[in-house]
């Protein structure tokens, strides 16, 4: 049997979200979360965020603000993804840097986007590790 523990949520979308990912990120689909070959460059996939999908926003000492709300739901996203093993482990640190300039394109100052991403790079691990438990009879 598998189970899974449940996080609680801040947000949900009431739209879908589309951004380009890297190639090593395979096809994948589950209720919320797609990834398809073929971005706009044809060099690179997408991830779909569909509606409907439940995030919680920033962690630990961030505060959640304008200039957060999407990076947030794509490192979220990302690291759920990370968590059930759709994407390679390696991929923690393309999610981090992507969430980093996602922040800066929504208009987050450079210093605060920066001690962000150092927070993820250093305590963010944990959050990509597998939530799946597995029980079995003896």
């Amino acid at each position: 049997m598998k189970y899974k523990k449940l996080r609680e949520y801040k947000y949900i979308t009431v739209e879908s979200y589309k951004i380009e990912v890297p190639l090593a990120f395979a096809n994948y689909k589950n209720a919320y979360l797609e990834i398809k070959k073929g971005g706009a460059s044809r060099k690179r996939n997408y991830l779909l965020i569909k509606k409907g999908y439940q995030w919680d926003g920033a962690s630990g000492p961030a505060i959640d603000t304008e200039s957060f709300m999407i990076a947030s739901l794509v490192h979220d996203a990302l690291y759920q993804l990370l968590r059930e093993g759709a994407i390679p482990p390696r991929e923690k640190e393309w999610a981090d840097n992507a969430m980093k300039q996602l922040c800066i394109r929504a208009g987050m100052s450079k210093v605060r986007a920066w001690w962000i991403f150092r927070g993820v790079r250093r305590f963010g691990a944990s959050s990509c590790k597998s939530d799946i438990i597995v029980v079995s009879l003896k």
